[in-house]
């Protein structure tokens, strides 16, 4: 695991007030001259741009729902004052850390999906610093390993006191020092942030939430899924979003063989007409 101890200039950016991660699926983006931000982020781009290079940009290359995720790419040919890091962050680049947008509670994982393309030694790296009354009570960062193709990712959070506020930094390269930069023109593309619950390739649509249990979880030939009604739908998704398994149950509890699936995490859905239940367990 590499931690982030990365010294940013400050750049006067201002702070976000949202109550959720700012733009955590990122779809929605403002023009700014010649190029994009996504909304609720700091970008290098007004940087980056004038010397020819687009550090953040919108990419329709994203995973499940919506209509884009963010790419963003490092340039060595440029330094960090001419937006060659590839790095964006809720609020801004200051450093101490500040205070981004509010958490209501204190998240015990952040969860997302990435590709990357990397080049000599760089790996993306993604940061989470949460705060109490403007004080750091803790700081999480991971270097992420190579992955051609959309990959989900959970970097566990153990907070320490009550948070009631958080910032997360992306980077297209992993730093752990004020004199570290990339080594390539790397890129990583991030999708779908999220606290805790890592997103599904289900729409939630307005759905009512029922409750639903099953056992044992990690699993390794069969799952019993329990609270069911008669007619239930038990469907069994990949966190790729793709058709695993499909039933109606019959019964108050209704057995999966999951020997024959991949060792990972697999979400279950449960449709009760206007109701859904969903919950993830783990194949090993």
């Amino acid at each position: 695991m590499k931690k982030v101890y990365a010294l940013f200039t400050a750049i006067g950016i201002g702070v976000s007030a949202l109550a959720q991660i700012p733009n955590a699926g990122f779809e929605n983006w403002t023009a700014v001259g010649s190029h994009e931000d996504p909304d609720g982020w700091a970008t290098m781009n007004f940087l980056s741009v004038p010397n020819g290079h687009t550090s953040c940009q919108k990419s329709t290359d994203h995973v499940l729902g919506g209509s884009y995720s963010v790419k963003i790419s490092s340039n060595t040919s440029l330094n960090q004052s001419q937006g060659g890091y590839g790095l964006i962050a809720t609020g801004g680049f200051d450093f101490p850390f500040q205070p981004a947008f509010p958490v209501l509670q204190n998240p015990t994982a952040l969860t997302f999906y990435y590709k990357t393309e990397m080049f000599n030694t760089d790996s993306g790296q993604v940061v989470v610093v949460l705060f109490n009354q403007g004080t750091v009570t803790s700081q999480h960062g991971e270097a992420l390993p190579p992955a051609t193709s959309w990959t989900p990712y959970v970097l566990d959070i153990d907070a320490v006191g009550m948070a009631d506020s958080a910032t997360i930094i992306l980077f297209a390269y992993a730093p752990e020092g004020s004199n570290d930069f990339p080594t390539g023109n790397s890129s990583i593309w991030i999708d779908h942030l999220n606290w805790d619950e890592l997103i599904s390739g289900v729409e939630e649509g307005e759905e009512e939430a029922i409750g639903i249990d099953l056992y044992p979880n990690p699993a390794s030939e069969q799952i019993t899924v329990s609270n069911l009604e008669t007619g239930d739908v038990v469907t069994v998704y990949d966190l790729a979003g793709q058709l695993i398994m499909s039933l109606k149950s019959f019964n108050s509890s209704q057995n999966l063989e999951v020997g024959s699936l991949s060792e990972g995490m697999y979400l279950i859905e449960i449709n009760r007409g206007n109701s859904v239940g969903r919950k993830t367990f783990v194949v090993r």
